[in-house]
């Protein structure tokens, strides 16, 4: 797959200055961060993750550690199918699976001691815990029409809450663009979230 990206790269980006790290992001992350370019008054960067798990085997440290930059994500919480196959063995089993997605262990205990809620209320539940963590990170959650997705940015005060830079505009309506070409039966078992730390 990597040797088809790179013909693909260089058939509609021959100029382009592409890095290429192969393997997991997860145990490659700190060279992931080191090809991204540094920002600067002079040298303005944007930079986007689309995270598209088979399941919910997101790593939250992951998405700590590349919060660390201005990134924009596009996440897919692919936790339908997962959380339902899986129920007795993520709330009652020893899986950290879903603690190494939220970031954190104390998810399990206010599930069962949330009021009201049923078994089919758990996918809600892991999406709400997630966006949650997120906004651990200082991302703030903004509208984002048209999509089944959420907009985050972070809150700064080179900007004003409301208002957006061109390239940020740009990545939002890419992200859209994605969502929406999403099937329907795909969104069945995923929840779209886009979170954005774009400051330019």
């Amino acid at each position: 797959m990597l040797a088809a990206l790179k013909v693909r790269v260089k058939r509609h980006g021959p100029l382009a200055n592409v890095a290429y790290v192969a393997g997991s992001c997860d145990s490659h992350i700190e060279q992931i961060c080191n090809e991204i370019p540094k920002g600067s008054p002079t040298n303005k960067v944007l930079s986007f993750c689309l995270v598209d798990p088979f399941d919910f085997g997101i790593k939250f440290d992951t998405l700590r550690r590349l919060s660390s930059v201005y990134i924009d994500f596009v996440v897919l919480l692919a936790i339908g199918m997962d959380a339902n196959r899986n129920y007795d063995h993520y709330v009652d089993g020893e899986s950290t699976k879903l603690d190494e997605a939220l970031g954190n262990t104390e998810w399990r205990q206010r599930w069962k001691t949330a009021a009201g809620v049923r078994k089919r209320d758990f996918r809600q539940f892991l999406a709400a815990e997630f966006l949650t963590s997120m906004k651990s990170l200082n991302y703030l959650e903004q509208p984002c029409s048209k999509t089944r997705c959420r907009y985050f940015r972070k809150s700064s005060g080179l900007m004003q809450p409301g208002t957006r830079s061109a390239g940020a505009q740009r990545l939002v309506q890419a992200a859209s663009t994605v969502m929406r070409n999403v099937s329907r039966s795909a969104f069945e078992a995923c929840r779209g979230t886009l979170l954005n730390k774009a400051s330019i």
